[in-house]
């Protein structure tokens, strides 16, 4: 009886130790964020200690770390009621992901209550308490937007996933464009469809993340790198860069005070008056939201737009989302929308919602399609296919940079083909806006008819250059044919 006994009280001693070697694993795995890996054993802990504090509050945290912010907000209150006072924290941040605000300001003001308590500062909290005002602002605004597609795709990659023509310019990574690893974080570049300006983010002195500017000077070299102004570079990191095709219009992710998650996408456009640019507005849901949303890129060519978030994703992961952009901000109008529906639209969690013009859909996803397709200039240089047709005379019709005998005609062509590309960018961009006045109420065409007028006023300045720079290119290549 007393070997059977011992055996027994062995066992149990054996198994109190494993659970506790089991436990103190966990602890590391949380303790080092290794969400992901720790998910698995702790599903198994919980079954068995259902009513572990600590393991209640790993599990729930581990869910809404790894992009599973309903699952996770069962086990963060039974943490919060059994005395982790950090849970409170995180339910408040959980109700954040699913943009339920007003509750999420409930559980932050109550972890502030306990803070004060025990003479901790507030300051992280109270950020959040902001967010959350920010947040429920920001729904009242939500964009009515199409979104065409979405996909996951690994972070570190995630600029594959952005087809831009050439005539919205080329997209970098930091590390790629100047052969470089002296930014840990990763930052990118974007360059001008001329390939002689880029914009990117690049180590200040202070070891944050700024915008900067070079413009390239020779064939080889580049001035020297100038910080944009600090109505745009005002936060501690401001990064991922896309300047529209106009020049003026530019796109940027931050993570500053007026930022709703991590990173948020702002626009701003540059004053000429100024020599500046004009303060940057947030550019609101479904586009930004609590977590990182960056690198918005829009092709004005084909009116297709990108940008990436990490809602709901794993660590290693972002979500690229293409979308149709508006000539003009029009949003859902929130007194005949049910909030649980506009809030499904401000978080993008089933795009087909979004699916409310069909004519406009099928035609998005047929530009795309020819956006994928479709060659760029530097593809197109040793392409045996025609790649273009230009008349010199009636003797020589020429498909080919090789097929030019003039050097100084081959250099004027480029520059014309790039104007002409411009032009037949904008004549699209035109006809597109038009239909849109055409439908739309006296408070959008308002908005519109500034854009469609500077366009056209644009276009009539542009066709006779164009046709000046025909005659140029046919007079060079003659000379050189007839000598």
């Amino acid at each position: 009886m007393n070997k059977v006994y011992t055996f027994f009280l062995l066992l149990i001693l054996c198994c109190a130790t494993a659970s506790s070697q089991t436990i103190d694993e966990l602890k590391t795995l949380f303790d080092n964020r290794q969400y992901g890996e720790a998910l698995p054993q702790l599903k198994k802990m919980i079954k068995t200690q259902p009513a572990n504090a600590n393991l209640n509050y790993w599990y729930g945290e581990s869910l809404r770390k790894t992009g599973n912010p309903e699952m996770a907000f069962k086990y963060l209150e039974i943490a919060s009621k059994r005395g982790i006072s950090a849970a409170n924290l995180s339910l408040g941040r959980t109700c954040e992901a699913l943009y339920q605000f007003d509750k999420a300001s409930v559980y932050y003001n109550n972890y502030r209550r306990m803070l004060l308590q025990q003479k901790r500062a507030t300051d992280e909290v109270d950020r959040d308490i902001v967010h959350c005002k920010m947040g429920l602002n920001m729904l009242q605004g939500v964009e009515k937007v199409c979104v065409i597609d979405s996909f996951v795709v690994d972070k570190k990659n995630f600029l594959s996933a952005y087809k831009l023509s050439h005539e919205s310019g080329s997209l970098y990574y930091f590390k790629d464009y100047f052969k470089s690893d002296s930014i840990s974080t990763a930052t990118t570049v974007y360059e001008n469809e001329r390939q002689n300006r880029i914009l990117y983010g690049g180590a200040s002195a202070n070891g944050t993340i700024k915008l900067f500017s070079r413009i390239k000077t020779t064939d080889e070299g580049w001035s020297t790198p100038t910080a944009l102004p600090d109505v745009v570079n005002e936060t501690d990191h401001v990064n991922y860069p896309f300047l529209l095709d106009d020049g003026v219009t530019l796109y940027f992710a931050a993570d500053g005070k007026n930022s709703l998650g991590g990173y948020d996408i702002f626009v701003t456009r540059y004053d000429t008056n100024t020599d500046s640019y004009l303060k940057p507005d947030n550019i609101g849901m479904p586009f930004d939201s609590p977590f990182n949303d960056y690198m918005l890129a829009i092709d004005t060519y084909h009116n297709i737009g990108w940008f990436a978030s990490d809602r709901y994703q794993p660590t290693s992961k972002v979500c690229i989302y293409v979308f149709v952009p508006n000539a003009a901000k029009v949003v859902y109008d929130i007194k005949s929308v049910e909030p649980s529906k506009l809030i499904g639209l401000a978080k993008l969690n089933a795009i087909q919602s979004t699916w409310t013009d069909s004519d406009k859909l099928n035609a998005s996803r047929k530009e795309l399609d020819k956006m994928l397709s479709r060659k760029s200039v530097a593809q197109r240089k040793g392409d045996s296919n025609n790649a273009f047709t230009f008349v010199v005379n009636d003797s020589h019709i020429y498909h080919e940079y090789t097929d030019f005998k003039s050097e100084d005609a081959l250099e004027s062509f480029k520059k014309w083909e790039e104007g002409q590309n411009k032009f037949e960018q904008n004549k699209k961009r035109l006809e597109t806006l038009r239909v849109q006045y055409a439908q739309s109420d006296s408070t959008l065409r308002k908005n519109l008819s500034s854009t469609i007028l500077l366009l056209e006023r644009q276009q009539l300045e542009k066709e006779p250059i164009l046709e000046k720079q025909t005659l140029l290119i046919r007079k060079l290549e003659i000379m050189k044919l007839t000598r």
